[in-house]
């Protein structure tokens, strides 16, 4: 799930969230933005995977964090086109979360462009009353975008990484076991029950806390320091898996697996030595090849996968929907199920979303595997996916990625996924964790 464009937005977003922009230059322009349209209020936000983070305002108190699903911005990230809401009172998007109490009743949202030319945030303006603008305005406020953009770019060249993060410190932290998993569940959409849980890496930094996959899964990437990352957590997930079938015999882990992993010849064997060492068959875990796009069809590749197969393990193909290249891997390598990516996900319920999850969920049918569908976040998007096509869902419906002293045992597998935070099917979150933008210093998820 982190070679597609919706990975490298994220990426792009992690650069820009944690800067301090409370430049005078910055406010200025701002202020000008807002009063070039006669609107009262402006926002500079960044939004990534799942949160909109608000840098600075102009007219209005400082915002939290909110959930993109909760924001109008997100159709403005989504599209990379701006917005413009003259009435939000007789606008079906008026009824988001985040507005129906707000009194606000105009929206315009004007998409900023990072540095890797993708968008990753918005310049939000907002009135109270109902308000025209005409195309002159957008292409005013376009103007200023620009402006702001350079601002920005400023910002972050006195400021270059999120992280300041270099190759040996990661590789420090990989020694000192800070390198941890955080676990989501994969769901059955047809019985509504858990039947795995993922590993997801965060990095428990001794002075900068919980850090996001965003501020060290790039760097990882650019070596084959990603494999020892993936063992790792490999190797913690399924110790914690030994603990957790003690009492849920049928549930499975599932775990990353860069496709660089492919390049080595012992990499079957490196696998097998994970479980082996923590007493775990390889049947009870899935295998996510991540960065398809990076590593060659062919004969070695093949028959590392067949060897990993033939030994009781499950081969997904992760991040699916964006790109020729993993069709290409789905029809040549052998393997029992994709993934689809979260980007593609949130376009459920539109003629273009809904037919490309109809078609990729149909392909692996037909080819006998199986389709989960990542980044579910609503009931009508379970619903969907499921009506698709779609056997498997993971998402914040029924849990963010949760550490594991947050999760204990406590009735049977067999019972119903209770959506939204949490879920008690034998494995259940005694608390809602934040999501993983809301952790001080926070595969990508």
């Amino acid at each position: 799930m982190h070679t597609s464009k919706y990975r490298r937005r994220n990426d792009s977003a992690a650069h820009y969230r944690g800067l301090v922009a409370s430049s005078s230059a910055l406010r200025t322009t701002l202020t000008l933005a807002a009063e070039s349209v006669a609107y009262p209020m402006i926002m500079l936000n960044i939004l990534d995977e799942h949160l909109q983070h608000t840098l600075l305002t102009v007219g209005m108190d400082d915002r939290p964090s909110l959930h993109r699903t909760d924001v109008l911005c997100d159709s403005v990230m989504r599209t990379g086109r701006p917005v413009l809401i003259t009435d939000l009172a007789a606008d079906e998007r008026g009824q988001l979360p985040s507005l129906p109490d707000s009194g606000i009743r105009a929206y315009i949202g004007i998409p900023l462009t990072g540095r890797e030319g993708l968008p990753v945030g918005t310049l939000c303006l907002l009135d109270v009353a109902p308000h025209e603008l005409g195309a002159d305005g957008i292409h005013t406020l376009t103007r200023f975008a620009a402006v702001v953009e350079e601002q920005l770019d400023l910002l972050r060249r006195r400021d270059p990484s999120p992280s300041h993060t270099t190759t040996d410190e990661l590789a420090a932290a990989l020694d000192a076991d800070q390198i941890i998993p955080w676990f989501q569940p994969l769901v059955d959409l047809q019985t509504d029950t858990v039947v795995a849980f993922e590993a997801l890496a965060r990095w428990q930094h001794p002075t900068r806390g919980l850090l996001e996959p965003a501020e060290f899964l790039p760097l990882a990437e650019e070596s084959d320091l990603i494999i020892d990352l993936d063992l790792a957590i490999l190797a913690r997930a399924v110790r914690q898996l030994r603990d957790w079938r003690s009492t849920h015999p049928e549930l499975r882990v599932t775990a990353n697996l860069s496709g660089r992993h492919f390049q080595h010849p012992d990499c079957v064997d490196r696998l097998r030595e994970t479980l082996r060492a923590a007493a775990v068959p390889p049947d009870a875990v899935i295998l996510e090849v991540t960065e398809t796009a990076s590593f060659p069809v062919n004969d070695a590749t093949i028959a590392h996968i067949t060897a990993l197969r033939t030994l009781g393990f499950q081969i997904f193909l992760d991040d699916f929907g964006t790109g020729y290249s993993t069709l290409q891997h789905l029809l040549h390598l052998p393997c029992d199920g994709i993934k689809i990516d979260g980007a593609t996900t949130r376009t459920l319920g539109t003629p273009t979303g809904d037919a490309l999850i109809r078609a990729l969920a149909g392909l692996a049918d037909e080819l006998g595997k199986l389709v989960v569908v990542e980044g579910i976040e609503t009931p009508a998007q379970a619903a969907k996916a499921q009506q698709l096509g779609a056997t498997h869902g993971q998402g914040y419906l029924w849990s963010p990625p949760t550490p594991t002293d947050a999760m204990h045992t406590d009735s049977d597998l067999g019972t119903v996924a209770s959506p939204v935070r949490g879920c008690s099917t034998g494995i259940t979150v005694s608390e809602p964790p934040p999501r993983p933008s809301e952790v001080r210093g926070n595969r990508l998820t």
